[in-house]
């Protein structure tokens, strides 16, 4: 309780250490004190929840990488020359891929706000905006192909595939661990 504190009835606390009032603070009725109902050990506590989410993490990127998986076989299988193509495109101008893959990246999240901005652009933008996500999404999967595709070239398509994917789960599982 500080300097200019008056409590006109009792001062109820619940804690384990001893309030802090100031000489000149005034309490008119009892000083009631009642121990922590439960008793909070804030480390091991933040160990146990680090843990649960370290677990729900890894989990999280299990199921992404089987759903990654699935999705690029079906991928490969209804589009095998568009996926040979983009794999080819990939390797012969690597760096020009990677501007133009930055490029959207960044670029069309400022897109979208500047056609929010207009009234015209709204619908435009709302359609962008899942076409966008999609994008992130697919994107990883023509990449993991062309690493994939990289490592063997003259091999299966699903084979190299999954060896991408193998490759790209291993890089991201380390955060996590």
């Amino acid at each position: 309780l500080g300097e200019n504190a008056n409590v006109l009835g009792k001062f109820e606390y619940w804690s384990d250490v001893k309030p802090t009032i100031a000489q000149t603070a005034i309490v008119k009725g009892q000083v009631i004190e009642h121990p922590m109902p439960v008793k909070v050990e804030a480390n091991k506590d933040w160990e146990k929840t680090r843990e649960e989410f370290g677990r729900m993490s890894l989990g999280a990127r299990i199921l992404g990488t089987l759903s990654l998986l699935v999705i690029g076989m079906l991928i490969i299988k209804m589009s095998k020359k568009f996926m040979d193509g983009s794999s080819e495109a990939v390797s012969k101008h690597f760096w020009k891929s990677m501007g133009l893959g930055f490029a959207t990246v960044f670029l069309t999240p400022f897109a979208f706000i500047i056609l929010l901005a207009t009234v015209i652009g709204i619908p435009l933008a709302f359609i962008i905006l899942p076409v966008y996500l999609i994008m992130l999404y697919v994107a990883k999967i023509f990449t993991i192909y062309a690493l994939g595709k990289k490592i063997l070239p003259n091999k299966s398509p699903y084979l190299a595939y999954l060896l991408g994917l193998v490759v790209y789960a291993v890089v991201i599982v380390p955060p996590v661990i």
